[in-house]
């Protein structure tokens, strides 16, 4: 699932300037809960750099819930799982803030664009129970038709593992590209429901290159 706390609403409509009618602001740290569970757990056997990303997330996390200037647009949770072309199953967990770029504009009459950059830390879990932390950051666009009920998005990040073995998978070493694709429907001011295609790999780096695709669905 995924769970959004957009920044402040100062219009006077409801619509929230940094994307989509805004709902007031919330402090539900029990959508959090299940990823705290995964990532304090592992927090002492990460490497310093996704210890050092984690604690940039949970700051920009108190900034925007304590209802000062945002530095960011979005916070949210995002959970998935893998299809069946790995010798392992996985299930991801992830935390991300994202904060609005000044570049967007029209596409034809029916499309407007924004651009954003995104940052996340989550917990990977195979069945066999290794779990692992993953670290990412990098630009995406996002598309929608002037109704907005229909959004397109696009990204790619550059990725850590902490981990590049879990059980019998070996994804060939700890530094990976994520690109994704991801469909939103805005079901009515205050909810839309969001699917996301992502793949993970190296890039033919290093081997071996399993890659590894995870399907997103939110509701938020």
């Amino acid at each position: 699932m995924e769970a959004l706390f957009p920044c402040s609403d100062n219009s006077s409509n409801g619509y929230n300037p940094c994307g989509g009618y805004g709902r007031p602001s919330i402090c539900d740290f029990g959508l959090l809960r299940y990823w705290l569970t995964n990532m304090l757990i592992n927090f002492r056997y990460a490497q310093p750099s996704l210890r050092m990303g984690l604690l940039i997330v949970l700051l920009l996390s108190v900034t925007a819930v304590a209802g000062a200037e945002p530095l960011i647009s979005i916070l949210g949770v995002r959970s998935g799982v893998s299809d069946a072309k790995n010798d392992e199953d996985f299930t991801f967990v992830e935390v991300f803030a994202r904060t609005r770029l000044p570049w967007n504009g029209s596409i034809g009459k029916s499309w407007s664009f924004d651009s954003a950059l995104e940052a996340g830390i989550g917990a990977l879990s195979s069945r066999n129970g290794d779990t692992g932390m993953v670290a990412s950051a990098g630009p995406l666009v996002t598309a929608r038709l002037r109704d907005r009920r229909w959004q397109l998005e696009l990204g790619i990040k550059p990725t850590w593992f902490s981990e590049d073995r879990f059980g019998r998978e070996d994804f060939g070493g700890h530094f990976h590209f994520t690109s994704h694709i991801g469909f939103n429907y805005r079901l009515d001011k205050r909810w839309q429901l969001t699917y996301r295609l992502q793949h993970t790999s190296n890039a033919g780096i290093t081997r071996p290159n399993p890659g590894l695709n995870l399907h997103m669905l939110a509701l938020d």
